[in-house]
């Protein structure tokens, strides 16, 4: 049993990895970049359903739903008003401002990758 867990860990380490490094060696607005970001979504997803099915019901904190829901409303009206305006160096996208800050730095690409998918493990952690 224990052997079958680290496997599944194991094995959950190296696609993060290797999803690190396709995403980091993406360009932004690509099919690839478009194709990962959905792959990393359908996973989200997918797990999400998985842990809300196998748990007992418990009641949600609305106060922490409704200030994630802000926080995250702002963020896609920022990027969805920003890709609109016009060009990038005027109108930056929170994508075209890590391209300016990393340049072509593959591993500084992938650490942010593995970062931002730490912060999203992170949070979903602590709402558990």
């Amino acid at each position: 049993m224990k052997l079958n867990r680290f496997v599944r860990w194991a094995a959950g380490g190296v696609l993060v990895i290797v999803w690190c490094y396709l995403e980091a060696r993406s360009h932004t607005f690509t099919w690839q970049a478009e194709l990962l970001t959905a792959a990393a979504i359908i996973l989200m997803v997918v797990g999400f359903f998985r842990v809300v099915r196998s748990e007992q019901p418990r009641s949600f904190d609305r106060g922490a739903i409704f200030t994630w829901s802000v926080v995250a409303s702002a963020v896609v009206v920022f990027e969805l008003v920003n890709l609109s305006q016009g060009p990038r160096s005027r109108y930056p996208t929170i994508s075209s401002i890590t391209n300016e800050l990393l340049g072509h730095s593959l591993p500084g690409r992938a650490l942010i990758a593995l970062g931002w998918l730490g912060l999203g493990v992170w949070l979903a952690l602590c709402g558990s």
